[in-house]
């Protein structure tokens, strides 16, 4: 099964974590990307060969995106990976995931509603220049066969 991946957020962060870990693998490839600045998603699609896409909710939306990595603005990491948890989507979303502690047990009560508890479905980007979302996406779900 291949993951596909769609990135909102066109930053240097998801280009050394997501791109570069995705590529020549056959598991996972970068299918999308969508930017506040939409000059710069095509910029970074364009240099990696990604579809650019017109806004955020296309990114979670879309049908052949398996996981999101959010790096929007800071205020937006939660709702995007409320949004991104919402639509059956595993959300990689940069530090800092949630504002304060209310903002925070969103995504984790939606998840446990959805999956029930102790399925991971979102991981807050931690460690040393993204080693935990690199290390997610080189592994496999627990919920694959």
């Amino acid at each position: 099964m291949t993951r596909g991946i769609g990135l909102i957020g066109a930053t240097r962060t998801a280009e050394r974590v997501v791109m570069s870990t995705s590529r020549g693998r056959r598991d996972i490839t970068v299918r999308a990307v969508a930017a506040s600045d939409r000059e710069r998603a095509a910029v970074s699609g364009e240099r990696h060969g990604v579809g650019v896409l017109s806004c955020y909710e296309k990114v979670v939306t879309a049908p052949d995106i398996d996981v999101v990595h959010i790096a929007p603005y800071n205020s937006a990491h939660a709702y995007w990976a409320r949004r991104a948890v919402a639509e059956g989507r595993i959300g990689l979303v940069e530090k800092p995931l949630c504002l304060d502690l209310a903002e925070c047990d969103e995504p984790r009560s939606a998840d446990r509603r959805r999956l029930g508890p102790g399925s991971p479905r979102w991981s807050a980007y931690t460690g040393r220049r993204g080693e935990r979302s690199r290390r997610c996406l080189r592994t496999r779900s627990p919920h694959e066969s």
